[in-house]
């Protein structure tokens, strides 16, 4: 079976046997699945397509939902740049609300708030220096 024609049109709806062949008393099996992904090959001793194809749909599935596994160095990376970016854009929103026309109670109730986000992130950005 080969069904590659299809596939490559753009006509082959998922999840559907893209290929399956016969490899020394071994079925190999090559799906299109959900997630317009080709999986496989997967060998079985015989050939049951809905199984195969629930297999397929299950690695899906089981894709979908697994978490990774992060280092604490790898997480540490991971959030550098982002918490020196949100420091920077802060400090730009700060300079924006000082400049604005906005009422001086408003005003001051932004900045108090910014000030503490600032500070959250500062004191993120040590900590994260430290883990290094």
């Amino acid at each position: 079976m080969d069904r590659w024609a299809e596939y490559d049109i753009g006509t082959l709806i998922p999840p559907a046997v893209v290929q399956h062949d016969m490899d020394g008393g071994i079925h190999q099996v090559w799906v299109y699945c959900t997630d317009q992904r080709i999986r496989g090959p997967w060998p079985r001793p015989s050939y049951n397509e809905a199984a195969i194809l629930a297999y397929a749909e299950q690695q899906v599935v089981e894709d979908a939902t697994r978490v990774p596994e992060v280092t604490a160095d790898q997480m540490v990376q991971i959030i550098k740049p982002f918490v020196k970016d949100a420091i920077a854009d802060t400090e730009r929103l700060y300079a924006d609300v000082e400049a604005s026309n906005v009422g001086a109670a408003a005003k001051a109730h932004i900045l108090d708030g910014l000030t503490h986000i600032r500070a959250t992130l500062v004191t993120m950005r040590d900590t994260v220096k430290a883990e290094v």
